[in-house]
């Protein structure tokens, strides 16, 4: 790996940040830690929404919402840092394109509408990008696969996920 000089410089202005958000289902609180080069570790807690629409029945209401309490933990490897920097892009605020895996626990729903699925374990190997503003705001948004696991079965879906956030 190469190291460039304002590639340090960038990450000793950031050991870790702390950042309070509205994701496109829910909000959260995260905590990320730089682990050195172009690797941090992001922690996440927060409340998400959860929505299972069954198609072939919309209209008879087998749909279903929860609203559950989560954590997760997510290595994060930001592969373009060294570029951004060399282009004289801002790279602050940890500003650059990742790519990650995300583990998170999902406790049981605090407001239930219907049974739905429950799936308390989800894996989700994403890629993504997060840029700050005026070393305080941010926008993130990744995309990739979500798998499901319960104790019976698994399941596969799509990640979307777009977050603002304030920074601190």
């Amino acid at each position: 790996m190469l190291v460039y000089p304002g590639l340090m410089s960038a990450q000793s202005r950031i050991m870790s940040n702390h950042s309070v958000g509205l994701k496109t289902n829910g909000l959260e609180y995260a905590y990320e830690q730089a682990l050195g080069g172009d690797f941090s570790i992001v922690g996440h807690a927060g409340i998400e929404a959860n929505l299972w629409l069954d198609f072939i029945e919309m209209f008879a209401g087998d749909n279903s919402y929860n609203l559950n309490p989560a954590i997760s933990i997510e290595p994060r490897y930001y592969y373009n840092m060294a570029r951004r920097l060399r282009r004289g892009k801002d790279a602050g605020g940890l500003s650059a394109d990742f790519i990650s895996l995300e583990t998170k626990y999902i406790f049981e729903s605090i407001v239930p509408k219907n049974e739905g699925a429950y799936y308390p374990i989800v894996i989700s190997p994403t890629w993504g990008l997060r840029r700050v503003w005026r070393d305080k705001w941010l926008l993130e948004f990744n995309a990739g696969l979500n798998f499901y696991r319960d104790k019976d079965d698994t399941s596969c879906g799509p990640r979307l996920n777009l977050k603002f956030g304030f920074k601190f």
